[in-house]
């Protein structure tokens, strides 16, 4: 079942976005986007939808890790920021493999 939290005149609450600077994850400022909501049902790459304007065509997907709510405490948001480090840690690991595997093909 998907949710929203909602502040008590049933607009979403704003939420955080971790993103990358360089290579190192950040939380981004709190911001209310015109709705989001997270599906335990969407693959884990796309648990969060966010549509961050009315009328966006299409919500922009986020894996569980990249969205911080007002209910995620701080051991939530470390392990989110924690967890992001590992992928982009994987993310390079899988960028040197395919540059080697080309280079020795």
């Amino acid at each position: 079942m998907a949710y929203t939290i909602c502040d008590g005149y049933g607009q979403p609450k704003a939420i955080r976005l971790v993103v990358t600077r360089g290579d190192e994850p950040v939380v981004g400022a709190a911001f209310t986007p015109f709705w989001w909501v997270c599906d335990p049902c969407n693959p884990p790459a796309s648990r969060y939808e966010v549509e961050h304007r009315e009328g966006q065509a299409k919500p922009t997907g986020y894996a569980w890790y990249q969205v911080v709510t007002t209910e995620d405490t701080a051991e939530d948001l470390a392990l989110k920021v924690g967890h992001y480090r590992k992928v982009i840690a994987a993310r390079r690991a899988v960028e040197a493999a395919e540059l080697e595997y080309r280079r020795l093909a």
